[in-house]
């Protein structure tokens, strides 16, 4: 089970953030940038890190970089995903064929499920 807020540091400091408002989490050399509803942050954890900690079925990693909501979807095709949260837009990259075909299973999921 997810949990409702997550916990991560930039240095010495700490943030607390609710999952919902997480955008998409990136993997830019040695840090980890995480796009949220009130603004973006640095991090030195893993993407398989907060893959373990965003298993819930509304985030899903679209390529070794991303790790998108996808309740912020707002278009996709098979190179990229676009999210819009708060007047921001965000591009995020698809890897693979099969990383599109999972996109759109899982975006045809979540969108159906009440």
């Amino acid at each position: 089970m997810q949990a409702e807020k997550i916990l991560f540091y930039n240095g010495k400091k700490g943030y607390v953030r609710r999952t919902g408002d997480i955008v998409c989490v990136e993997a830019r050399g040695h840090r980890t940038i995480i796009h949220t509803l009130t603004g973006t942050y640095s991090c030195g954890a893993t993407l398989k890190r907060w893959e373990a900690q965003l298993s819930e079925n509304c985030f899903l990693k679209t390529n070794r970089s991303f790790i998108v909501n996808l309740s912020f979807v707002e278009s996709y095709d098979e190179h990229q995903v676009w999210l819009e949260a708060g007047g921001r837009k965000i591009t995020a990259l698809v890897s693979a064929r099969s990383c599109y075909k999972k996109l759109r299973e899982e975006l045809e999921n979540y969108y159906d499920s009440p």
